[in-house]
């Protein structure tokens, strides 16, 4: 385990998790704090200060796309930000897809809802890369995320601080090039953590499923 780090960063794409959730533990409530709890104790980390939600050391942002009119996700934001000390960054539903869902891959369908394709490409990639630059040599990064575009980057960011950073996510779902990635050189920058190991403690119960390893209300639609 490494020295306790100066500084850190904890960067979440909130709609990968809520979607992950929805898929592997369906009826089940992931429990948030002590999702940042497990972080903490795994890394050495600081928890979120709600006080201090904008401390250029100690780093808890999450992005999600928001609907004003989405009460419940209203309420999750204002529950991250107020109580758990995450900053959250929103953006519009139809801002938060890597292409435009209305022409490409026929992503919604004839009700107009988004389907199960839809919600896998809504990332929030760039905007994560772009922070990931800015504090690419003096913060020691979490990243919370399946996606494997931003795999490259944070390896960079290690180099470049001569410090591995860190990958969470659950394992069964994160992106199968993780896996070549994190036991080739990656794997000297980048280590993982796999949240599909610690669901005891995530959702306070245990879900009965078989387990494959590297295989609308809320909070992001």
């Amino acid at each position: 385990m490494q020295d306790s780090p100066t500084s850190f960063a904890v960067l979440m794409d909130a709609g990968a998790v809520f979607f992950a959730v929805r898929d592997l533990y369906e009826g089940l409530e992931l429990k948030y704090p002590k999702l940042a709890q497990l972080l903490s104790d795994q890394e050495k980390l600081r928890l979120p200060d709600p006080r201090k939600r904008n401390d250029p050391n100690h780093i808890w942002a999450m992005w999600t796309s928001f609907h004003p009119q989405n009460t419940g996700q209203a309420r999750f934001i204002e529950s991250a930000e107020k109580t758990l000390g995450w900053v959250v960054r929103r953006f519009p539903p139809s801002e938060s897809y890597m292409l435009d869902p209305q022409t490409a891959l026929s992503i919604t369908s004839t009700e107009g809802r988004t389907n199960r394709m839809g919600h896998r490409l809504m990332r929030f990639d760039a905007s994560i890369a772009y922070m990931l630059g800015r504090i690419a040599d003096t913060h020691d990064i979490v990243l919370v995320t399946d996606s494997f575009t931003l795999a490259e980057p944070l390896a960079r960011a290690a180099r470049l601080r001569g410090r591995q950073n860190t990958v969470a996510f659950f394992g069964r779902l994160l992106d199968s090039r993780w896996q070549a990635f994190l036991r080739g050189d990656g794997g000297q920058h980048v280590k993982f953590i796999d949240f599909d190991n610690y669901d005891t403690i995530l959702f306070d119960t245990r879900r009965q499923t078989t387990k494959s390893t590297w295989e609308e209300d809320f909070p992001v639609q």
